[in-house]
């Protein structure tokens, strides 16, 4: 596995959620329901690069 020197900033996300959104929008364009915006909750891991 490669890591980078420093350690880079990288912002986390859901993977769970992401995908139940996804299969949330599927259904809706299937179903051809207008979109929404939606949003992923989402995570900022601070390391040595900033």
């Amino acid at each position: 596995m490669l890591f980078n020197n420093p350690p880079l900033t990288t912002i986390k996300l859901l993977k769970q959620q992401e995908g139940m959104m996804a299969v949330d929008m599927l259904l809706d364009s299937i179903n051809e329901k207008p979109s929404e915006l939606r949003r992923l909750e989402t995570e900022l891991v601070i390391r040595k690069s900033v």
